[in-house]
């Protein structure tokens, strides 16, 4: 027995050196790479995992707080751990290497996690070794181990495994420990990363139906004999079919009154995250923001087409591949569809007659691949563009691997001539990964080599020149930028975000003083921009004008900029700089005022009658005319252009207009002198046009 033990150690020892060399070897290259990507938004310029004063912003705050002004009703995500491992990393040192070896300790750890967790589960050393091999040599999870940004994924992966390997310790004995352990661990998943919420219960889940035989089948998929029958007529036999089909509700049903104190438990841990999370971002833990998406019926094409991407990614993950251009086309009642849908039947059929034929392993590995994928499946619109990714598919890998192992096992225990086999196929696997992700950790070595080679790889996906002619301009090289901005517009006028490119070589024209090639890319801009919301395409237009002194001109581009985002500063700072401007006109310039408004260049008289004159009250020395407005939904009333001109010809001056929002009306005071005589009224609005109304006694 304590040779036997001696020879177990050695032999996990020996399998945890194989890890650690093959790690070394396929990553050991990335420890030469910068901060790509996020990582210079989230690590290298984010003061807030600097320093340990700001430790309690861990919890209080979110990763993206700093760069996009805050956390409440403004992003998704929130996972303090991914903020914790950068700040304390930050402490010893903020060279980028020192991050690239942290990430690969952290893989090393899921690594040794995962065999440790099979070979707990089974007690089969091969299977648990073959899971973890080929969990670190999959090219997929280059992306993760090689990008800093992506460490909260593999902080998830650890937690998830802790949490499962200590309740399969509770189920083997019993322990209560054991279970507190896994809801803390759990608990510190969902910290990590938001999909974890519901796959550990459903794992948990799983591996009560398969290992612990706590919800036994067994007696639904035994065989029946039934009498043949001549013909198909009503009989009591399907009746008896219809109440066993219910049998398995009734047998859950009875599982969870059972297990019910262990499954509260891990929602009361959900709802404690959940309280702390609802703190912190707002939107009910950011359930009810608003996020973009496809449609309905995009909803259910892209359900069965990206399970099929994801899937047939874990077993041809090359060419590897940041960004996918998405040129799918939609139909549901394409041949393609019917052929997406089968293959997931296919899917439940082969898990359904996994579990029917007790091989355990190969039902909870597809489990938990679909569990992981199933976020991604119901929530893609939340990634925005980018709907398919690699590294979601970090943590599927781990019940990938382990199916993989099962056959991998199956076969190496059929004879000395099958472990040949076995051992030359995963020689040429392991050398075939090695080749594809040391040559893919290259590209990751700065932003212009990773988007350069993307761009190669896929030069149609305008985000990836994006994302090069960003980083381009940051480090001076505007004309190269300059080339990708136009390369973007050429071969895809039609992407959503196509304004961002012409704003920028807009602003490239204005830099060198070329304001009519300005003007012509912020116009085309301003058309773009209804697609996204871009409400820069007016701004940068209305700095435009404002350096050639058409001072209206570029009040009305404000204007139209908060209307696309009224909480925008910089049109709001340039808006209420002009106004102030154009309120504080004095007396003797007035005349000029009223003429620039009224020429008929800027604001234009509107046909429609949208203002309506109700009343006038006369008190000392001032008359009050009262007008209800009726304007369209949107449009803004400018009320320090307000103007009035008494008959014949004598231009008014009013003050004060004042707007009652209770009774819809606006109150504009004139002087009582003009109490007597007709006086025409006119109401500039945001968009050009201005309303003419005419009052009298």
């Amino acid at each position: 027995m304590f040779l036997n033990s001696i020879t177990k150690i050695k032999k996990e020892y020996f399998a945890f050196a194989i890890f650690f060399i093959l790690i070394a070897v396929f990553y050991g290259n990335t420890l030469f790479n910068g901060f790509v990507l996020d990582d210079r938004a989230v690590i290298r310029d984010n003061p807030y995992v600097h320093s340990l004063e700001y430790l309690p912003k861990v919890f209080t705050g979110c990763i993206w707080e700093n760069a996009i002004g805050g956390c409440k009703g403004k992003t998704l995500h929130y996972q303090p751990l991914h903020t914790l491992t950068y700040l304390l990393t930050w402490q010893i040192s903020s060279s980028p290497w020192f991050f690239h070896l942290i990430n690969l300790l952290y893989f090393l750890t899921a690594v040794l996690l995962v065999f440790v967790f099979v070979r707990t589960l089974t007690d089969d050393f091969y299977l648990s070794f073959f899971t973890a091999l080929i969990f670190t040599i999959h090219p997929i999870n280059n992306e993760v181990v090689a990008w800093i940004s992506t460490a909260n994924d593999i902080l998830a992966a650890i937690f998830v495994i802790l949490s499962l390997l200590l309740f399969t310790k509770f189920r083997q004995t019993g322990s209560r420990k054991y279970f507190i352990f896994a809801l803390i661990f759990y608990f510190l998943a969902m910290l990590a990363k938001e999909p974890t919420i519901v796959a550990v219960p459903l794992l948990v889940f799983s591996l009560d139906l398969l290992f612990w035989q706590k919800l036994n089948l067994t007696p639904l998929f035994s065989k029946r004999k039934r009498k043949k029958k001549a013909t198909f007529r009503f009989s009591w036999d399907y009746v008896k079919l219809f109440i066993s089909g219910n049998q398995f509700f009734r047998k859950v049903g009875e599982f969870f009154k059972k297990e019910i104190k262990n499954y509260l438990c891990f929602g009361a841990v959900f709802i404690f995250y959940f309280t702390i999370r609802n703190a912190v971002i707002g939107a009910f833990g950011g359930l009810a923001s608003e996020v973009t998406h496809l449609g309905s019926f995009s909803r259910i094409y892209y359900f069965f087409w990206l399970f099929w991407q994801y899937i047939k990614k874990l077993f041809f993950p090359y060419p590897l591949i940041f960004i996918n251009e998405l040129t799918e086309k939609l139909n549901l009642s394409s041949f393609k569809f019917l052929a997406l849908v089968f293959l997931f039947l296919a899917f439940w059929v082969f898990l359904f007659f996994a579990v029917k034929t007790k091989r355990k392993i190969v039902a909870f590995s597809l489990f938990w691949i679909f569990i992981y994928v199933l976020p991604m499946l119901v929530f893609y619109n939340v990634a925005g563009d980018n709907i398919f990714a690699e590294r979601y598919l970090f943590v599927s890998t781990i019940g990938f691997s382990l199916m993989a192992s099962y056959f991998l096992n199956y076969f190496w225990r059929k004879g000395k001539t099958l472990k040949y086999m076995v051992s030359l196929f995963l020689f040429l696997v392991i050398c075939l990964s090695f080749w594809i992700v040391y040559n893919r950790n290259k590209t990751w070595k700065s932003d212009i080599t990773f988007f350069e080679a993307n761009i190669k790889q896929n030069p149609n996906v305008s985000k990836n020149r994006e994302y090069l002619a960003d980083v381009l301009r940051e480090q001076g090289d505007i004309e190269g930028a300059k080339i990708q901005w136009e390369e973007i517009v050429r071969r895809d006028p039609n992407w959503k975000y196509v304004s961002h490119s012409y704003n920028n070589i807009g602003d490239y024209y204005r830099q060198k003083g070329d304001f009519e090639k300005a003007q012509e890319y912020y116009e085309k801009a301003i058309q773009a921009s209804d697609r996204d919301g871009n409400y820069k395409s007016y701004n940068n237009m209305g700095a435009l004008m404002i350096e050639q002194s058409q001072y209206l001109k570029a009040l009305l581009y404000f204007c139209k900029a908060l209307k696309v985002d009224s909480l925008a500063p910089e049109p709001l700072n340039n808006f209420n700089r002009i106004a102030s401007m154009v309120a504080s006109v004095d007396s003797e310039n007035f005349i000029f005022l009223y003429m620039d408004v009224m020429d008929g260049q800027e604001f234009k008289k509107s046909e429609a009658q949208r203002v309506f004159f109700k009343r006038k009250e006369c008190l000392y020395d001032n008359c009050f005319y009262v007008f209800s407005p009726q304007l369209p939904q949107n449009e803004i009333m400018l009320p320090f252009l307000i103007m009035a001109k008494a008959f014949p010809e004598e231009i008014v001056q009013v003050s004060n207009p004042q707007f009652n929002q209770k009774t819809n009306e606006i109150a504009i005071s004139v002087d009582k002198k003009y109490q007597d005589r007709l006086i025409t009224f006119y109401f500039p609005t945001c968009e050009g046009v201005y309303y003419e109304v005419a009052t009298g006694d």
